[in-house]
């Protein structure tokens, strides 16, 4: 009963960081994009 209880509990924290991460992943991949944009604004100039 315990042990399933924990191994619930290290779940949920997996699944949270994991979503944390993708989150994170998600803004660097807007933000590369970003930069990127700024590049060909700045070659267009």
């Amino acid at each position: 009963m315990e042990l399933s209880f924990f191994s619930l509990r290290i779940n949920c924290y997996t699944l949270t960081v994991i979503v944390q991460i993708k989150k994170i992943y998600t803004d660097f991949l807007r933000l590369k994009n970003f930069l990127i944009l700024i590049k060909i604004q700045l070659y267009l100039l």
